[in-house]
């Protein structure tokens, strides 16, 4: 993962902002199916308009279409949920022991801190994300897919290269060993809502967001507690992305909470992921 948190550094510096009218959108995505994804979604948002696009196909033995609406597997962005349960917690029963000055960048990491929310509450983690994130948000496509190999329909199947030309459907898998470190499902909007209420302070308590939002260098990249920093052409922007089997996604919103941009495809290829990351700065700092 270190190697793709330099990636989004590396791509998004490196991208000058455009137009990107609503028709153009699923033009904007074309560089990711040139790399080889099946399919790619996109959300972009500035203030109260949403423009959404989706190409390609989201079953490639069916042919059925991708839709903005499809679920798909949203890997690492999990963490942020998962860092936001946490911190409710602290919120509400502060530790008595300082936190540390150092980070690092570990989904083993993410499994302890799982496991120390279901051993404080009583309760799975996937009933805490759903308790105090989900319902109250009403993100009626996101859930934490703990021991299921499938998808809630309408869904974009998740592909890998195969041994011909033809990738490969890897949708199907059991999730239960990412867990609090990359099992999360969800919809682009859900996402876009999700940032959104959590960097306006809807979901912590102002001292916890704030250290949140409070980075550390990680690897030449601005890491907080389950969300990281990156610079775009238009400023700063907030969010983390997600790679597993099948499927990369980014979420970002600008410092002031103007702008979005959600990205995913079903297309588990290093290629094409550093096709989708290319895009970040320009959809987001589009006008």
């Amino acid at each position: 993962m270190h190697g793709l948190l330099s990636i989004v550094l590396t791509a998004v510096v490196a991208v000058q902002p455009t137009a990107h009218p609503a028709n153009d959108l699923a033009q904007a995505l074309q560089p990711v199916r040139d790399a080889g994804a099946p399919a790619a979604l996109v959300l972009v948002r500035e203030n109260h308009l949403v423009r959404t696009a989706a190409v390609g196909v989201a079953d490639a033995a069916t042919g059925r279409p991708a839709n903005a609406g499809d679920h798909f597997r949203a890997g690492s962005v999990t963490k942020t949920f998962v860092a936001t349960v946490v911190l409710q917690l602290v919120a509400d029963r502060p530790p008595q022991f300082p936190a540390g000055t150092d980070g690092h960048y570990s989904s083993t990491g993410y499994l302890l801190l799982g496991m120390i929310v279901e051993k404080v509450t009583g309760r799975s983690l996937a009933t805490e994300i759903r308790r105090r994130i989900t319902q109250p948000l009403g993100l009626r496509g996101t859930s934490l897919a703990e021991d299921t190999v499938t998808l809630p329909a309408p869904a974009m199947h998740g592909y890998a290269p195969g041994p011909g030309a033809d990738p490969v459907d890897i949708t199907q898998w059991n999730p239960s060993a990412a867990w609090a470190a990359g099992a999360l499902v969800s919809t682009l909007s859900d996402l876009a809502r999700f940032y959104r209420a959590l960097l306006g302070g809807a979901l912590l308590p102002r001292p916890q967001l704030r250290q949140m939002l409070t980075t550390t260098d990680v690897d030449g990249l601005a890491y907080g507690l389950g969300i990281f920093k990156i610079p775009t052409p238009c400023g700063e922007a907030l969010g983390h992305n997600g790679v597993v089997f099948g499927y990369v996604t980014d979420v970002f919103t600008s410092l002031d909470g103007s702008r979005q941009v959600v990205l995913a495809e079903n297309y588990y290829d290093e290629g094409a992921w550093r096709a989708q990351e290319s895009l970040i700065g320009g959809l987001l700092c589009s006008n």
